[in-house]
């Protein structure tokens, strides 16, 4: 039994790099040395972002950029201290 369409007149001739497998990591890490490290009392390097999300089992945390910061609080967030 023959196929009734072949693939390419299936998809209208739409080819291209599929979408990464399930198993892969949602963000990459960053390769910047210190990011991600808890924050000590001193002050931050010039330009990284300290964050801090309370009631979470996180400690603050220095960043290198805002990217990096806003996967940060939301990886506390999840870590949150429920009642």
């Amino acid at each position: 039994m023959a196929a009734r369409k072949t693939a390419k007149q299936w998809n209208e001739g739409m080819t291209g790099v599929s979408r990464p497998a399930a198993g892969s990591p949602v963000v990459e890490r960053c390769t910047v040395d210190g990011c991600g490290q808890a924050a000590t009392a001193g002050r931050s390097p010039r330009g990284w972002v300290r964050t801090a999300v309370s009631e979470s089992t996180e400690p603050a945390r220095v960043w290198c950029c805002g990217r990096c910061a806003a996967v940060g609080i939301a990886l506390a967030e999840l870590r949150m201290v429920r009642p």
